[in-house]
Order: C-alpha cells, then structure tokens, then sequence
C-alpha cells in the first residue's frame, strides 16, 4: 500500500513540476537588513562621506552625524562593495565585488550599470573628467563615461590603485609601481609604460598606495614608503611597515599602516597619529581639515584635534551578515546569530550587537536560538556553550553562561562545549543538542527548575555529530546527525524517568533518505515531516520515506526548513528560498537574480505569525519578505476592520479585515442589506482579508455606510461597520 501511494504521489508532482514558477515579487514588500560597518573605501565630498561597504553604500553626513544605506532594495545589483568615488558632475561610482560597476545620481536617485567589468576583480576607481580608470587585477581600464563604453584596457597586471598626477597615470600594483603619460598614442602598448621595482630603489614591489606630495610622488608599499623625483626613489621610510593609504593635512604627510596612523612633519621626522586604532583601510580629509579613517568592520573615525582621541562612528545593524539563526522572542522582537560575531538583537527600529569583540560574550561563533516560558533567549555556541539573555530593562540584559558545568566538551578540549541546536517542548524544557561531546551524552534537557537529564550514544543515538533536532506530534525527538541520519528517541513526555523511555529507530538512505547528512527537519500541520539534505528534500509519514519534493525546491542542497502559520514549507537552500504552498501541489521560487532576496545562500528562516514577515537569513545579509500568510485565529471575537472611515483613493486605497479564524469568509453589504462583494475563504491567505472597494462586477462603491460579516467555517459571524468615503 505504502509503494502504490508513493508512485502515486510521484505521479502527481511530476505533474506540478511543469507549473511551479520563479517570480520576481510576491504580494508582499521586501526591506533588506546588512552589517555595514567594514569600510572598504570612502570619498569625503563637501560635507558628507560615500562608503563602499559589505553591506551597501553608506551615506555619512559629517554635520549631523547620520547614517544613510543603500542596498539592493534601493537599486544595487548587489551588496558587497569594493570601491567608490566621485566624478566632476556630482554622481557617485561604486564597483561591486563580482565586477559590476555602477553609477548613482543623488539627485534624481537614479542607477546605471555596465556589466563589462563583470567577473573581474576592481580594487579602484579613478574618476578624471568624463573618464573612470578602473583598478583591475589585469591592469588598467579606460572608461568613457558620455559614451557608456570601455575605451581600451591595459594590461599591465594587478593594480590595487590608481592616481592621475599632471596627466601621468600611476599604478601601484603587485609588482612594482608603473607609469604611463596619458598623451602617448598607444597606453596599449607595454613600450607606453615604465615600472620600477625594488631594482630601482623601491622598498617593496607590493604597492598599494600613490600619492603627490610637496611636488614629489609617494609610493606606499609592503615594506615602508619612497619619494620618486628625478627619476630615483629615495631611501625607505617607515621601513618594515605596509603602507595602505595616503592624506595630505595641510603640509604634512599621513600614512596607514597596519598599526596606525604616521603623521611626517615638514622635517621628515614620524610621529604616530592618535593612538589605539588599527585595521584601517582608507584615510581622507574633510573641507574643515578633520581626518577620518574607515576601519575594517568598525565603521568611520574622526581624529579630535582636542582631545588628542579618535571619535567613532558606527552605522547601526546587525552584529554580522551571515545569519545562522533567527527568532523571535515572546514581545516580537527579532534576535540573530553570526558565526563570527556573536549575537544580534533588533527591537524593529534598532540593532544591538553582543560578541566577544564587544565584551559581551565569551564566543563569537552561534548557531542557535531558542526562547523560554520566562522570554529569556538562550543562544547556542560553538565552543562556548549557551549564552541566556534576560531582560532587566528595555534593551538591556543580564547574560548567564552555561558551559562545562552542564555540558560535555569535545574530545580534546573539555572546555570547548558545543551547543548547535535547541528547541523548546510543550511543557517548556529546553532540549539541547551537545554535539560531539566527550562523555557521549549528546543530548540535554533542562526543566523550568533548572533540572537537567541527558541522552547518549548507549540510549539509542547513533552518532556523537548531531546537527539537527525536531519534536514531532508525540513528542518523540527526531535528531539528524551528519554521518548517520535519522535517530528518534521516544522518552514518553517524562524527560526525567528512563524508566519509560523507548528508542524509536532509525532512517538512513537505505530508508530512501537522500543522505546520511540530515540539515535540518520540520513538521507541518498535517503530520507530514519534512527532511532536508544537501542531496535534496525527502518527507515522512507513517512509515512511508519519500523522495518525490526534489521536483518543487530550486534547489537540492537543503539548509533549513519553515512551516508558517497556514501550512507553507519555506524551504532555504544555497541556490534560493523555495516556498511549497499549503495546498501541496504549486511552488513559488525566490533568486536574487529575479528578486529583491539579498543572497541566493539562505540558511536561516523565522516567521512571525502575527504580522506575516518571513526574514531569510543568509550568508550575505538579512531579506525580510512581507506576506499575507498570518496565522489564523481561532475564534471570531477579535475581528478588526481598518481603516474607519475608509477613503477610496484608488489605486492605493485598502480596507483590512484582521484576526480572522481559519477558512473564514467576508460579504460585504449595503446598509440596506444588499450583497456588494464576496470573498470566499480560499482567497484569504491567513488571518487577513482586503477589500479594494469594488463590487463583484469591480465597479467602485459609492460613498456610505457598509456592513463586514464574517464567517467562520462552523457558521460563527462576526459583524462589523465601516463608512466608505469616495471623494
């Protein structure tokens, strides 16, 4: 019986394969969340600063201080920026890191692209004139800005920066610095170039930095710095030391390196610039001869000339934009893990970080989320065990660690304790997965009065590398291992008696799994469990193990897994979010190619149930999908209409039914009790209805009083009132 439905179910999905589509938007909007605070380069212009960053473009206002991000929402084909600088008309270029190069008109908040650099690495832009030079790792590119077009290219290998100096180009590059007059008749030709090298006096051939200085060109390399004059580089300064950048303050030199500031006074002797700031990438000077840094992940730095201090300014987000975990905690508040950066909290109008960078943690490396019956967030580590946040006052909060006190270490550090997945149960304790501990005991519970029991290898779990856990409907704890597959363990709901305990088997490919390797595992509302892979997306149900949902994802290498409110299975993978709806046959498909999703790489998911945001956590950055797939509610006693008095300004103009019960249905009537518009309850997606205005042949009401009725599927009605304004 089991095969025969089986092929059956086969059968119908080959069907709907030929049906499932890739959209570019679905009915909701979509906001993007990035870290930007590592500030690849900036240019300072009048009194604000454009940031090339990994999480956007990033507009700094030097007079108030404020922040302003560009993402992909906002017209970038992508988020992760190398590169940016400014031409004569005002409009700002910016080189993404797979090539692509745009430009952006403030004024009018318009985009142009080219994709000629596309593949290839920009380490510069150089804006002259109607021109760009363009830093490749090939060499130099000549690009005609009025044209729309690349010029010509020189190849004259890997150039990390570009300077045009009284018509000559300079190229810092990896072998040495090369030179070329922009009046020669042929910069294609090698002949057009001359470079020089330690051979004639450079410190190092890795150049990084060039820069005019009291009629001289300095050259920053790997091993101090060097002024050209005459033909002749002079004698190393700051020797040893790699010099990233160069700015003039007044009539003195200052250089980056990777411990500081220098500053060169008129004499030539250095001094260090401020003390106690590192990982800088790029230095400028603003129009009241201040300096500011951009630092790698810590945002801009303003020197105060008083106080002899640097002065930090820091866009606010997430702490990191690989998101391997998501929830929301009991006040709707979203929280975030990073593999490298700790824990994020968002209130939904700030972000606040918590690492072992900030002091805040002992780990920077978390995976997992999960929230108790008291709202306190417990944060799983790799290494450093679980992190517990309990709020003493608005976004602030006491952090207690759990560790080796509790938990079993690995085999060759006791200390580095492990806490990769937890979920909470029915009655509130929390099961954690201890992944390769060293006494074996890979699974933990603990009750709501701190009471711990722990599961091991000797009970039934056949592998000490688990990575994944679900509770099915019985509360057995399905644990996914990354070597072995499937394991379930039956405890009876009586988590602190073994006496009761019962091994419930095992699902291996044998089973038809389509790996040993189980990513993670979900139940939706009918009992249907689904397993993803990285081989692809299998379900289970009464025994039955099948392999036929490979035709409804984007793709078969299966990170993590979401049932939402009305019984959608959001299905993350490295090629895309993949929604299977609830009515088990269609599939909606999100690329970043085709959406505003921000990475194709998704491995994290949450859902609010009461607003219908879905955020996708990938490895690039946090999407945000807002949906109408509200949970429904499970009676009629709350049912709002909004707005009151509802004005018909078409064709933004919508009237919202809220907290409607499952399979609900509206009728709109007069108020002469005449029927104006039916929505049957399978076009009602969640607990949200909306009505546009018109009648059932969608012609716009007039203007008066209307009646809402609601009913529920067992013939309950709720009824309510709104007046229609039509102006």
């Amino acid at each position: 019986m089991a095969y025969d439905m089986k092929k059956l179910i086969k059968l119908v999905l080959l069907f709907t394969f030929f049906c499932f589509t890739i959209l570019q938007a679905e009915v909701g909007e979509w906001k993007t969340f990035t870290d930007a605070k590592d500030i690849r380069q900036f240019y300072i212009a009048e009194n604000e600063i454009w940031c090339a960053t990994n999480g956007g473009l990033v507009q700094f206002n030097i007079e108030n201080k404020e922040f302003n991000k560009l993402t992909n929402i906002d017209g970038l084909l992508g988020n992760q920026l190398v590169a940016v600088d400014r031409d004569h008309t005002g409009k700002i270029w910016i080189a993404l890191d797979d090539g692509i190069i745009q430009r952006y008109d403030p004024d009018t908040q318009s985009w142009e692209l080219t994709r000629e650099y596309n593949g290839l690495q920009i380490n510069d832009l150089e804006t002259f004139g109607d021109s760009v030079f363009i830093a490749l790792s090939i060499g130099i590119s000549l690009f005609d800005a009025p044209r729309w077009e690349v010029k010509e290219t020189y190849k004259i290998g890997d150039v990390k920066h570009v300077q045009i100096i009284e018509r000559v180009i300079w190229a810092a590059t990896t072998e040495g610095v090369k030179k070329a007059n922009l009046d020669f008749p042929n910069l294609i030709a090698p002949g057009a170039w001359t470079t020089y090298t330690t051979n004639q006096g450079l410190p190092g051939n890795e150049v990084f930095a060039i820069r005019q200085y009291n009629g001289k060109v300095v050259a920053g390399t790997i091993n101090g710095l060097s002024f050209y004059l005459n033909e002749s580089w002079s004698q190393a300064e700051l020797a040893e030391k790699k010099i990233i950048a160069f700015t003039l303050k007044n009539n003195t030199l200052l250089s980056v390196t990777q411990q500081g500031v220098y500053e060169r006074d008129e004499s030539g002797s250095w001094r260090l610039y401020g003390t106690g700031l590192r990982n800088i990438s790029n230095i400028g000077m603003d129009n009241q001869d201040n300096v500011w840094v951009g630092l790698q992940n810590g945002g801009l730095a303003r020197f105060n000339e008083m106080t002899g201090q640097w002065e930090l300014y820091v866009p606010n987000g997430p702490g990191d934009n690989n998101f391997t975990s998501l929830i929301f905690d009991r006040d709707n508040n979203l929280w975030t893990t990073s593999a490298g950066r700790g824990v994020s909290y968002y209130n939904g109008d700030k972000w606040f970080n918590f690492s072992l960078t900030n002091g805040k943690l002992n780990s920077n490396d978390f995976r997992t989320l999960v929230v108790d019956t008291k709202n306190r967030v417990w944060a799983g580590s790799w290494g450093g065990g679980i992190s517990i946040f309990t709020k003493v006052e608005p976004d602030s909060f006491e952090i207690k660690v759990i560790k080796e006190d509790r938990l079993a270490g690995v085999d060759n550090d006791p200390l580095y304790v492990v806490a990769n997945r937890m979920v909470m149960d029915q009655s509130g304790n929390i099961w954690i997965l201890n992944y390769y501990a060293n006494n074996n005991k890979v699974l933990a519970v603990v009750d709501t009065l701190d009471n711990w029991q722990y599961f091991s290898t000797t009970d039934g779990i056949g592998s000490r590398y688990v990575i994944s856990l679900m509770l099915d409907q019985y509360g057995r704890k399905w644990i996914g291992s990354s070597d072995n597959g499937i394991f379930v363990y039956d405890d009876n709901n009586t988590p602190f008696d073994k006496r009761d305990d019962e091994f419930s088997g095992t699902l291996t490919v044998s089973d038809g799994l389509a790996s040993q390797y189980i990513c993670d595992m979900a139940l939706d509302h009918d009992d249907l469990i689904y397993i993803g892979t990285p081989e692809g997306l299998n379900t289970y149900f009464s025994g039955d193990v099948s392999d036929y949902i490979d035709y409804r994802v984007i793709n078969n290498d299966i990170n993590v897994i979401l049932v939402d409110g009305v019984n959608n299975k959001w299905v993350g993978t490295s090629g895309g979010l993949s929604m299977l709806h609830a009515d088990g046959f269609d599939s909606t498909h999100y690329v970043s190619k085709t959406s505003p999703i921000v990475s194709d790489n998704v491995i994290s998911l949450a859902f609010n149930d009461q607003t219908g945001d879905l955020y996708i956590g990938t490895t690039n950055g946090l999407s945000r999908l807002t949906t109408a797939f509200t949970k429904p509610a499970e009676t009629l006693d709350f049912v709002k209409g909004y707005p009151n008095p509802f004005v018909l300004d078409p064709p933004m103009s919508t009237f919202h039914i809220t907290n409607l019960a499952a399979k609900s249905s509206v009728r709109i009537f007069t108020a002469e009790g005449f029927l104006t518009r039916y929505i049957p309850a399978d076009e009602i997606l969640g607990s949200q209805a909306s009505w546009d205005g018109k009648n059932d042949k969608g012609e716009y009401v007039t203007s008066g009083i209307y009646l809402y009725q609601i009913t529920s599927e067992d013939g309950k009605t709720s009824v309510g009132k709104v007046a229609v304004i039509k102006p």
